[in-house]
């Protein structure tokens, strides 16, 4: 049979995950598995809802065709612009998610020894934040299967509007630039039953079907 209905996955099940956090340049070889638990990592933080647009990776591809005399054929075809992009609306307030969306500073708010809340600083003009992170998806169509995107290096420069307003989540459009990064995830530190695959040299994929 020509077609399985089996390689067309369905993602958004309750294990579906973003995991976010500073950027360090050694962040792509603490990643070794499918399986393993990102609680564990240091300095990566689960940042929890999402909204139900989902995730979207995203190929921002520009070509010139060089044309010759004649005919005034295509002799070649050159990529003069290849840009990827990770992007998702997070409905969960957390500190450090906030605090990077703001370009912000924090410091607790104390009283007598005991917490009574956080002040976060944010600035009127903000900079380029660099981030690395992990995407996790499950399929729910019950063939089993996962996917996890490793990313050593993202950029949050472009920031949405932040709306509060009545019977609505307030979320943060978070978009993220995909940058290359001297870490990968090489194959060889992978189980024998993954499959890695270093994704333009910007992240890698670990797939299990």
């Amino acid at each position: 049979m020509a077609v399985n209905a089996d390689n067309a996955l369905i993602f958004s099940s309750d294990n579906d995950a973003l995991w976010l956090g500073d950027y360090v340049a050694d962040f792509g070889t603490k990643i070794t598995s499918l399986t393993q638990d990102l609680s564990g990592v240091t300095g990566l933080t689960n940042v929890g809802w999402i909204s139900e647009d989902g995730f979207k990776l995203t190929s921002d591809d520009s070509v010139t065709k060089i044309k010759g005399h004649q005919g005034h054929g295509v002799v070649k075809t050159f990529l003069d612009s290849s840009e990827t992009t990770f992007s998702a609306t997070l409905l969960d307030t957390k500190l450090a998610p906030l605090s990077w969306y703001l370009d912000a500073t924090s410091e607790k708010i104390e009283d007598g020894g005991a917490t009574k809340g956080v002040k976060i600083t944010a600035k009127s003009s903000r900079k380029v934040k660099l981030l690395c992170g992990v995407a996790d998806f499950f399929d729910v169509s019950g063939v089993g299967a996962q996917i996890r995107i490793v990313f050593p290096r993202l950029e949050l420069g472009e920031r949405g509007e932040i709306t509060f307003q009545q019977a609505e989540i307030t979320g943060y459009e978070y978009n993220l630039s995909v940058a290359s990064a001297l870490a990968n995830l090489s194959a060889g530190t992978l189980a024998p039953a993954d499959f890695a695959l270093l994704f333009v040299v910007l992240c890698a994929v670990i797939v299990n079907v």
